[in-house]
């Protein structure tokens, strides 16, 4: 690689068989490495283990059981959760996993002794750290994709935000020249939308009630600013609250804040969650009588 003496901006790419490759402007897609965005240019990583402390998964194919149900199925388990996919010639199985709190030999033990029907192929292992680069547009450099950041895969966001990169960086990229402006705009908004899905992963984690060392220390770990006030506003007054657009609706924040228990209301004995509307039904997460109608839950 070639890089401008005063600027520091990347010039040229000598390829693996000698070929130079000049160029104005470089997208970088090549995965967790960042080989240009990082390694290149050294742009710093926000590491978010100590929120999401998940940071290995162990995959493994299995032979079809049964016919494919319409939905992916992510379980809890002691130390983070499995997911299995159905697919059309086989079953996608896979544990996610603290390896602070599992060793790969247990996991791909508990992973086997968990799945239906007759494995494919031997457990693979996948390592990751759940964070973002500090600056997605560096220099002359566009990082898409996992050399941008990476957010564990329990709501599948990565090729979500492959897309939302590639059409933020169509919008924003300037017609002649570097454009420290349109530069600003577009990191301001990538840090934006990786850092409220990852509130949203994290509330899966910090409103469980599970017993095991691993999810009690993830209850126990105080949630980003952001979360805190989306969960002060839920518990007190039944809405959800947003700042702007974002990726996972309304719905999906109560569906979570009700399943995990996050919805008695602090100055009522009422639940504040009115996730029916059926009198005299009561919460199923916290047992407590239901307003009626739902139109208590609302977002501002």
């Amino acid at each position: 690689m070639e890089r401008n003496g005063e600027s520091g901006d990347v010039t040229a790419l000598i390829l693996a068989d000698g070929r130079r490759v000049e160029a104005d402007f470089f997208v970088d897609c090549t995965g967790f490495r960042g080989l240009l965005i990082e390694e290149a240019l050294g742009t710093g990583y926000e590491d978010w283990r100590y929120l999401l402390p998940c940071d290995r998964a162990v995959a493994l194919p299995t032979v079809r059981t049964e016919p494919p149900s319409p939905y992916t199925r992510a379980t809890a388990h002691a130390a983070g959760w499995q997911w299995r996919i159905p697919l059309q010639h086989r079953t996608g199985n896979g544990l996610v996993y603290a390896s602070d709190h599992l060793s790969d030999d247990a996991a791909a033990a508990a992973l086997l002794a968990a799945v239906e029907g007759q494995p494919l192929a031997e457990p693979r292992f996948l390592r990751f750290t759940t964070g973002r680069r500090r600056q997605a547009w560096n220099r002359n450099v566009v990082a898409i994709g996992l050399a941008a950041g990476f957010l564990e895969p329990l709501e599948s966001t990565s090729l979500h935000l492959i897309q939302t990169g590639v059409t933020r960086l169509l919008a924003l990229l300037p017609e002649r020249g570097p454009d420290p402006l349109a530069q600003a705009e577009y990191n301001r908004i990538t840090a934006e939308e990786y850092e409220r899905i990852r509130d949203f992963l994290v509330l899966h984690y910090h409103a469980n009630r599970r017993p095991e060392p691993f999810w009690q220390a993830r209850a126990q770990t105080p949630p980003p600013e952001r979360l805190q006030w989306k969960l002060d506003h839920f518990r007190q007054f039944g809405r959800v609250v947003s700042e702007g657009p974002e990726l996972f609706a309304n719905t999906a924040w109560t569906a979570v804040m009700i399943g995990q228990g996050s919805c008695r209301s602090r100055r009522s004995r009422w639940c504040a969650c009115a996730a029916t509307r059926t009198r005299g039904a009561s919460c199923p997460a916290c047992g407590a009588p239901l307003r009626t109608p739902s139109r208590n839950v609302r977002s501002i």
